[in-house]
């Protein structure tokens, strides 16, 4: 089921056309489908892919297949994030006909486990999951009023939400000119 719903989402095409290698396409396809039937850190998902699955029967085999593989497919597919999500977003809109006539932006935090030394983002702020004690992410997240996500963005953990907001429009409306015309913007008072 998964594997019929990426190719009739074009993602392959998608991915194609972002100069990913054809090589590589089953891979990203094992990342994404893993998240969704097992889900787990990329060694679970190898793991998946390799010996509880047949996804690759489906997709074929990837030129390699080891884990160190499959760690360098989810960079290149984070590097594709801001077209898949945006090429996402119109295919959600044509299937389910909607209307995007709200977009609510929100932002949260997250914190990391650890000292997250090599993550440039990892910083020390407000959490709201009170733990002062860890660094902390900041993700932005804009959807329509049907709750579809239109975007995301990851800002550094000490990022303050009102900081944010004009990045946020500017970064919407460059990766997505439609939406910044004739919406209802909602937003969160610790934006405000």
């Amino acid at each position: 089921v998964c594997h019929c719903l990426w190719d009739q989402l074009g993602l392959r095409e998608r991915l194609v056309s972002e100069g990913v290698p054809e090589s590589v396409l089953p891979l990203m396809e094992a990342l994404v489908i893993g998240r969704l039937v097992s889900p787990g850190s990329e060694l679970h998902t190898w793991n998946w892919a390799e010996y509880r699955s047949a996804l690759y029967e489906l997709t074929g085999r990837a030129l390699r297949a080891s884990l160190n593989s499959m760690y360098r497919a989810g960079d290149r597919l984070f590097d594709c994030k801001d077209a898949l999500e945006s090429h996402l977003a119109e295919r959600e809109r044509d299937l389910f006909d909607l209307p995007e006539r709200i977009c609510l932006f929100d932002l949260t935090n997250t914190y990391f486990e650890g000292q997250a030394a090599a993550n440039p983002k990892a910083n020390r702020g407000h959490s709201k999951e009170k733990r002062s004690d860890c660094k902390l992410l900041t993700l932005a997240l804009v959807v329509d009023e049907g709750g579809f996500a239109k975007y995301s963005r990851l800002y550094p953990g000490n990022q303050a939400e009102c900081h944010t907001l004009q990045q946020i429009i500017e970064s919407l409306v460059a990766l997505r000119p439609n939406l910044a015309q004739d919406r209802t913007i909602i937003i969160d008072a610790g934006i405000a």
